[in-house]
């Protein structure tokens, strides 16, 4: 009797489609790409911040050649402090925007499991892309580098931007965020 139901039980093992769990059919690391979302919170908050870091450091150096202190010390401190200013700025809206943006994709993703926990046989899952992988590069802001320390350009005429003083500022602070937002 016992064979017997034995031989029972692995007939309908065999005949039974077996269900596997959805991390196998959709992982979170497929789903959600830290690296992209990053590169793409750092350019949104690159945009936002560049204009206001150009008149603060432009205000910083106007004030300084007023009382005639155009090659002054001090001005090269308030110049840093005021980048040092928005680099706290920049990495807090990275962050909360990446948290934002990581948060959301959890959320959308256990939305997902549950679809697909309802419906296993029938769940078709978001559509796949056949876009292959790319990598972002970050967009230089300056032309030369005299235009980096304010001087005329070599190479054409392209506008100035603080923007690359603020990244050089990041990396000489804290070469683990540099690395964490724009890669090597």
């Amino acid at each position: 009797m016992a064979t017997n139901n034995k031989a029972l039980v692995n007939s309908i093992l065999k005949n039974t489609k077996q269900i596997a769990d959805f991390s196998k059919v959709l992982s979170f690391g497929n789903y959600f790409s830290p690296e992209l979302a990053r590169s793409g919170i750092t350019q949104q908050t690159e945009r936002y911040f560049a204009p206001q870091i150009d008149t603060a450091i432009q205000g910083v150096r106007q004030g300084f050649i007023g009382r005639g202190l155009s090659r002054s010390g001090l001005r090269g401190q308030a110049e840093q402090g005021t980048l040092a200013d928005y680099a706290d700025q920049l990495q807090t809206m990275n962050e909360q925007l990446y948290n934002t943006r990581e948060g959301e994709a959890r959320t959308n993703y256990s939305d997902l499991q549950k679809q697909y926990e309802k419906a296993p046989t029938s769940y078709k899952g978001p559509k796949g892309t056949t876009t292959p992988g790319y990598q972002v590069e970050t967009p230089q802001m300056y032309q030369t580098t005299q235009d980096i320390y304010g001087g005329a350009g070599t190479q054409g005429t392209g506008g100035f931007s603080y923007l690359q003083a603020l990244r050089d500022y990041q990396k000489k602070q804290s070469p683990d965020f540099y690395k964490k937002y724009y890669g090597n």
